[in-house]
């Protein structure tokens, strides 16, 4: 009976990606990181709308505030 592991083609060992492919890898990467970071300054500008909303409310509370206040007196 012959050996099984005579029959195995041999595999060649791992080659080192090219210098394209890891260039391509890494644009690929810095693509991933340039659309998360658009996502993520999306987020933060809606979160500074509301903040500016809110800010926007407690303005004019405290002036209507005022005003009737200096009405009342």
């Amino acid at each position: 009976m012959a050996d099984d592991h005579q029959m195995e083609p041999q595999r060649s060992p791992p080659r080192e990606p090219t210098l394209s492919e890891m260039m391509q890898a890494l644009m690929g990467r810095l693509d991933q990181m340039e659309q998360s970071t658009q996502e993520r300054l999306g987020q933060v500008d809606q979160r500074l709308v509301t903040l500016q909303g809110r800010v926007d409310v407690i303005k004019a509370i405290t002036r209507f505030h005022l005003i009737f206040r200096h009405l009342g007196q």
